[in-house]
């Protein structure tokens, strides 16, 4: 049984500092731990009841967190930091750890590659036709005009610059079709999601675009996007996508972070 207490016991370093206005996976662990802890939904704690747990840290997020800090003597300003982490892990302050291994070439690039990524969350549309000052540049990078599906150009420039960022040129091209990543680099397609590692893409099948032989089978492929962490208790990945939209649509209106299942999909290894 999923135990967030234990989850977050295992981090280190500890996650970062929250507070209200910040999105990110840290804020789905803190209202599970919380729920543990018997504040909040108490079924947040529960990843069966509820898979779905906001990533959002809101001002109701900020009170709860607040009301935990006052019945612990801890100053009560609705930020998560390091003291807080601290007691909702029960430590007086973070065990320090020897120092980790350097870190090697490939976890240097995935590394590299998901900054990348994470920094161009936000970035919408202009009136939802695949267009936009931003949308317009990624396009053109990767090959592409104005009014195309961007989500595997999206993924061509976080890949490129990551590499770029480790003083390293791109080893391959992913261009702007999801098809044609899977027809053209069959050599790094992989399907067990097991193997899968921050950085790798995600590639959706489904669509009425192009097929391609895959297995043996004409397939097409209709969206692609980038694992930031590894499979969650949930048994999902969380990516980073463009193209998208809240609900997980491959022809929304910017890029997002997602929560997806590895069915009815394949895997790109970018390192």
């Amino acid at each position: 049984m999923y135990d967030p207490i234990k989850a977050l016991r295992a981090k280190f370093p500890p996650p970062q500092t929250l507070s209200v206005k910040v999105n990110c996976h840290d804020v789905r662990l803190l209202r599970r731990v919380l729920s543990a802890r018997g504040y909040g939904n108490l079924q947040w704690r529960d990843p069966v009841a509820c898979p779905d747990v906001s990533a959002d840290y809101d001002d109701k997020l900020a009170l709860i967190v607040r009301n935990y800090q006052r019945e612990h003597q801890l100053a009560a300003d609705g930020i998560c930091g390091p003291l807080t982490w601290a007691s909702l892990a029960d430590y007086k302050t973070w065990p320090a750890k020897s120092a980790p291994p350097k870190p090697t070439r490939e976890a240097k690039l995935r590394k590299a590659i998901v900054k990348r990524a994470a920094s161009r969350v936000g970035i919408r549309e202009e009136t939802g036709h695949n267009d936009g000052a931003d949308v317009e540049r990624i396009l053109k990078r990767a090959g592409g005009v104005k009014g195309e599906p961007w989500c595997a150009a999206l993924q061509d420039c976080n890949v490129e610059d990551g590499y770029t960022d480790c003083g390293e040129h791109t080893p391959y091209d992913i261009g702007r079709s999801c098809s044609g990543i899977v027809s053209r680099l069959a050599e790094r397609i992989f399907t067990n999601a097991k193997q899968a590692k921050p950085g790798d893409l995600m590639i959706f099948k489904g669509g009425t675009g192009r097929k391609v032989k895959f297995n043996g089978k004409a397939t097409a492929f209709c969206h692609v996007g980038m694992i930031e962490q590894v499979l969650d208790a949930n048994g999902k990945f969380p990516t980073i996508e463009g193209n998208t939209d809240p609900g997980g649509s491959s022809e929304g209106d910017g890029s997002y972070r997602r929560l997806r299942s590895p069915r009815n999909c394949v895997f790109f290894r970018t390192v």
